[in-house]
């Protein structure tokens, strides 16, 4: 049994690897077809204003959880 749970453990961390090695790319590839699109003219809001007009709303979803 214990040399079960020693291959388990080492292939988990191989999977693990294999994983975060093989999605940025995945990913990339994806992306791809994905078409460039050109940002919109005007003044940008700021981070904290946009923030501030969110968190009310994006808290009652949280409560339900």
């Amino acid at each position: 049994m214990h040399k079960w749970l020693l291959a388990h453990r080492h292939f988990a961390v191989v999977a693990l690897a294999s994983a975060i090695m093989t999605l940025p790319p995945q990913a990339w590839f994806l992306n791809a077809g994905v078409r460039k699109m050109s940002s919109h003219a005007g003044q940008r809001p700021s981070l904290w204003s946009v923030a501030g007009q969110i968190w009310k709303p994006a808290i009652g979803p949280a409560w339900r959880l």
